[in-house]
């Protein structure tokens, strides 16, 4: 598709809404109308009618009312003004070939959270960073990876570990064949192409390669790679203007206090300083995620469905309050219903894919003791 510039859309809204003023006014059109507001400001005019969706789009405009399902009804409930995210959104065309195999699959099942959605598009419209924070399998990283599809935009995912080394991140010094080159790490490949780049569980990072990535995390900010040879200039990268950061992990950075994530390390607060924005993921409500299940298992009658994330959220609430060591993911559920569908057992597909995680026997019997509760039977 042609996208429209930047330019190109304010202007055509800032004309729409002076037009609005007029008619507003009594005036003609021929009069002039003088305003003191900068064209940006503009949109956050009131739509005709006072509440609701402040919506000024144009041709080839794309807006978020219009993109992520369900987001319309959310914007005027909470009325909040819509969005054109055209900037963020990319053609084929716009990607070299060995690129665009990098772009992902939109899951045709995934719900968007638009209390959480919502921000995260607005500061990336501007180039803020954005820290999401959730419990394992609320789906953190599935969510920037979905919203790397909307925008037909390539996707790298950084997983952090104790272990890593920037060797693996930034590049590293190669001697093979008598000569001495760089060879560039995967990091700054994708930051000077435009990637929509993830860092997943960054404060599982030794503290040497999050103070390398500082500089990168600070609005427009650059990478900079002192091992490699040259002068200052071609030693740093700067990111393509569609270039995406963003971060996501279990916890805030300020360290693991229930045990939980044990390879999560305590950063330093420079380090979260330089994040813009902080949201938080929970598992789906109860009524979406059924809808979800359902709509990736027709064949799961909706009683079921719903004795099954009951079965969960019951899970995850005894691991929140130290009952469990393990909780229960969306992914964990949707192996539940498959391998449930495939035997023709809900309690053989139960046992196989969740109870037995459970190794300590108290534990164990808390699980089956919510499946009572459930099902109003003994599991097998």
């Amino acid at each position: 598709m042609t996208t429209p510039t930047e330019d190109s859309v304010r202007n055509l809204c800032r004309n729409t809404i002076l037009d609005r003023i007029k008619a507003a006014k009594g005036l003609d059109e021929s009069e002039e109308v003088h305003v003191e507001e900068k064209p940006e400001e503009l949109f956050e005019l009131p739509s005709e009618g006072g509440e609701g969706v402040t919506t000024v789009s144009s041709t080839g405009a794309v807006m978020y009312s219009d993109t992520f399902e369900g987001g319309k009804k959310w914007l005027e409930d909470n009325h909040r003004p819509d969005l054109d995210i055209s900037k963020l959104c990319f053609d084929d065309s716009d990607w070299d070939e060995e690129d665009r195999c990098f772009v992902p699959k939109l899951d045709p099942h995934y719900v968007w959270q638009h209390h959480v959605l919502y921000p995260l598009v607005q500061g990336q419209l501007v180039g803020m960073k954005a820290l999401t924070v959730g419990d394992t399998g609320t789906g953190k990283s599935k969510l920037h990876e979905n919203l790397a599809a909307v925008y037909n935009q390539p996707f790298y995912r950084l997983n952090g570990r104790g272990d890593m080394e920037s060797d693996t991140i930034l590049g590293r010094v190669d001697l093979e064949g008598g000569e001495t080159t760089f060879l560039l790490g995967e990091f700054p490949k994708r930051f000077v192409k435009g990637y929509y780049m993830l860092l997943d569980e960054p404060w599982k990072l030794p503290a040497s390669i999050s103070m390398a990535l500082q500089r990168p995390l600070e609005r427009d900010g650059i990478l900079q790679i002192d091992d490699m040879k040259g002068d200052l200039k071609s030693k740093q990268f700067a990111p393509h203007e569609r270039t995406i950061l963003m971060l996501a992990d279990n916890v805030v950075g300020t360290g693991d206090d229930d045990g939980r994530f044990a390879a999560t390390m305590i950063q330093d607060s420079s380090t979260l300083n330089r994040v813009d924005i902080v949201v938080h993921l929970d598992y789906l409500p109860q009524d979406e995620e059924i809808g979800m299940l359902r709509g990736r298992f027709p064949a799961v009658p909706v009683k079921q469905a719903g004795r099954a994330v009951q079965m969960a959220n019951m899970i995850r609430q005894g691991c929140r309050d130290g009952q469990l060591g393990v909780t229960m993911s969306p992914r964990n559920l949707m192996a539940w219903m498959e391998l449930a569908i495939a035997t023709r057992s809900y309690e053989n597909g139960f046992v196989y894919t969740m109870l037995n995680r459970f190794a300590d026997e108290n534990e164990r019997d808390t699980v089956i003791n919510f499946w009572t509760t459930v099902y109003g039977t003994p599991l097998i």
